[in-house]
């Protein structure tokens, strides 16, 4: 009888170190792929952090070329220049809006 308990108890043991061992294996794959969706998420967000500040900066160069264009054309005189709401347009960069 107590040869049958300790074989039972190693046999116990040998299960519960096996579910263990099965729990740590399943928790490690688990960090692994979040590892991986982390470093995705991360290159994500910087290309489009990239993206934006792209954008910013053509905003910038349009913005300055249409006050440039819009600079060029306010002095010149001409038929649709010379009526008083007309020579009034002026381009507001803040809002993108012609007043």
């Amino acid at each position: 009888i107590h040869m049958r308990f300790e074989i039972e108890m190693e046999r116990m043991k040998q299960m519960h170190q096996k579910e263990l061992e099965d729990k740590e294996e399943e928790l490690e794959d688990v960090h692994k792929s979040s590892q991986r969706r982390l470093k995705q998420l991360e290159m994500q967000l910087e290309q489009e952090y990239e993206e934006k500040q792209m954008v910013i900066h053509e905003k910038h160069d349009l913005e300055g070329l249409i006050a440039t264009l819009c600079e060029q054309v306010s002095p010149l005189p001409n038929t649709y220049t010379d009526t008083p709401q007309a020579s009034q347009i002026q381009y507001n960069t803040d809002t993108n809006v012609y007043m």
